[in-house]
């Protein structure tokens, strides 16, 4: 539509051209033919003015209906109305073009023009054009004075005609001349004027006899130009048979004028009858486009779905229900490394027999015929994995789902199903697993190492620390007790100016292994960093934490440091206990200042904080 859109980008000249259109259409109906109340039989403008409008854009609109409002009023003022009725004549068309084309694009974010190819845009399209041509025949007769049953019917039928023969025939032709998607031949071409100068030929004739009653023969042209070019022969048939038709209606021959009833009687069963090929011919262009659409879509559906098996490595197979024909599709052949015209059973012997089973994997054959057989007498779908073994040797993974088949009246026909090559899946999901194993390795050695003193091997600070705060955290949620001491070397400085950093980092080793030793199961001990050590003790009151210190500090003392040529290593360690409202900032202050109380007071002691 970009091509269109550009078109009324240059404005006026679309407009006035719109206008000019619907004047020459006006005058060329007004002159051929008059009805009741001096309105056309035909209102061929009415569909000029719709198409118009919905062709253009919201800003290109206004300039649209002022030119066509000018054409209408001059038209209808040459004509036999008054001015004044010109001028109310003009306001009904305006009226009942900006309804019609307002209930057609009502709801549609993109402003597009209607579809006629299927059956809702067609019918909201004659629902829209129904009642706007009714709202404006009313608004002409009620300004006009002429508010009449003859005056509304006489102006619905010809503007609605109007409207429902042009405007589908300019909306598809424009559509189809501006679209990237249709292409347009001299062929088509040729075919659409040569079915359109046929339709007016023959309809010329079928009206202007009165020997035969043919009315029917322009039926079967419009549907003919329907079958062969969709909504365009719609569109150009029944626009070819309202041409002839009104032309020979208004020269007086053939048989229409003379029906009972006179002349407008004859316009009356005219219109009808253009109705009837407009009833008849667009449902059936939209179905034909519709199963144009289908059959495409089909193909087009077919050939992606044989790409995807191809490329997915899926194959489909059936069977009967009495366990006869046994077919498979070529891709499960090559799943089973055989030739289509090499292995094609035509019993399932391959499933009661083991025909096909002995290409299973022996561990597997038990499981696919039980999974089979289990299938076939219950009537219900299955699905299974197993493996299979190809001629050369090659071991295949494979996955077949399917389930019952029905007949057109319920009866059991057999089972239907998909056997896929998973083989790379499996190898992949494999990989995966082994992968995510050796990741989830990688990661706890990661996070011991770094929750790991490289020295003494314990928790390092921040490991635990984390410990504290959650010990915290169950002691202030249960009210149960808990204890931290701080234990520090005595002399460590002297340790490793006298025997080297060697021997001090043994020491610390020692130490950190002794005090793990001697804790209960529930304490926990990490290093703070140089001498220092941590000790956790939850669930400890203060007396009980002494005696866990006590014990530390005695099998620190007691130990045998001969081999590192000291005679002796002592601990100094304070002691704190949690309260309410406690953290750990308090608790490791009232510790580290318990533990310079006890160094003060001579070393190789233990004190608890107050």
């Amino acid at each position: 539509m970009d091509a269109l859109r550009t078109f009324y980008a240059r404005l006026p000249i679309a407009a006035i051209t719109a206008g000019l259109a619907y004047y020459a259409l006006a005058a060329l109906s007004l002159y051929l033919t008059e009805g009741v109340s001096g309105l056309a039989t035909i209102w061929p403008s009415s569909g000029v003015f719709v198409a118009a409008l919905l062709l253009s854009s919201k800003p290109q609109r206004p300039a649209i209906v002022i030119c066509i409002a000018l054409a209408s009023f001059v038209a209808n003022g040459q004509a036999n109305a008054t001015w004044s009725d010109a001028a109310l004549f003009t306001i009904a068309n305006v009226c009942e073009a900006l309804m019609i084309t307002w209930l057609c694009l009502y709801g549609r974010a993109s402003g597009q023009v209607g579809n006629f190819s299927n059956l809702r845009s067609v019918g909201r399209f004659c629902g829209s054009a129904i009642i706007g041509t009714l709202s404006a025949a009313l608004i002409a007769g009620f300004l006009s004075g002429k508010l009449s049953v003859p005056f509304v019917e006489s102006w619905a039928t010809t503007t609605l005609l109007g409207t429902l023969i042009v405007t589908p025939l300019i909306v598809t032709v424009v559509r189809i001349i501006t679209s990237d998607k249709v292409r347009v031949t001299t062929g088509n071409l040729v075919e659409s004027f040569g079915i359109a100068v046929i339709l007016i030929a023959l309809s010329a004739g079928v009206f202007g006899q009165t020997a035969y009653p043919l009315l029917f023969l322009p039926l079967i042209g419009v549907l003919i130009a329907t079958y062969r070019l969709g909504g365009v022969g719609t569109a150009v048939g029944v626009f070819s048979v309202a041409m002839a038709g009104t032309l020979t209606l208004a020269g007086g021959a053939g048989a229409v004028p003379l029906i009972e009833g006179g002349r407008n009687a004859g316009t009356l069963f005219f219109q009808f009858y253009l109705l009837s090929l407009l009833i008849a011919a667009w449902p059936l262009s939209a179905l034909l486009e519709q199963k144009r659409r289908l059959i495409a879509n089909y193909a087009e559906s077919n050939y992606f779905l044989e790409l995807a098996e191809s490329a997915a490595k899926l194959g489909h197979w059936h069977v009967g229900s009495d366990g006869a024909e046994l077919g498979w599709s070529n891709e499960v052949y090559q799943i089973h490394g055989l030739d289509a015209d090499h292995f094609r059973p035509e019993k399932t012997g391959a499933i009661k027999q083991g025909t096909s089973l002995d290409l299973y994997h022996e561990d597997d054959r038990e499981n696919v015929r039980t999974t089979l057989l289990r299938a076939l007498q219950q009537q219900d779908g299955f699905t299974y994995n197993a493996r299979v073994v190809r001629p050369d040797g090659e071991v295949r993974f494979i996955t077949s789902i399917g389930e019952a088949r029905f007949d057109d009246r319920g009866n059991f026909a057999g089972l239907f199903g998909t056997l896929q090559d998973i083989t790379a899946q499996t190898e992949i999901l494999e990989e995966l697993r082994q992968a995510r194993e050796s990741a989830l390795r990688e990661a706890e050695n990661s996070m011991r190492l770094a929750e790991t003193d490289q020295l003494t091997g314990i928790a390092n600070r921040r490991k635990v620390m984390m410990v504290l705060a959650d010990a915290i955290k169950v002691a202030e949620a249960g009210g149960s007790q808990l204890a931290v001491g701080i234990l520090d070397v005595d002399h460590f400085k002297s340790i490793n100016d006298r025997f080297g950093h060697a021997v001090g980092d043994h020491v610390l080793q020692q130490v950190a292994s002794l005090c793990s030793s001697a804790l209960r199961e529930e304490d926990f001990v990490g290093r703070l960093g140089g001498e220092e050590f941590l000790i956790v003790m939850p669930g400890a009151a203060p007396e009980i934490a002494k005696l866990i210190c006590e014990r530390v500090r005695i099998a620190i003392q007691l130990a045998d440091w001969t081999g590192e040529e000291l005679d002796l290593v002592t601990v100094s360690i304070g002691i704190a206990s949690h309260r309410d409202g406690a953290d750990d900032t308090w608790l490791m202050q009232a510790a580290d200042a318990a533990l310079y109380q006890a160094k003060s007071d001579g070393r190789n002691l233990l004190r608890l904080a107050s």
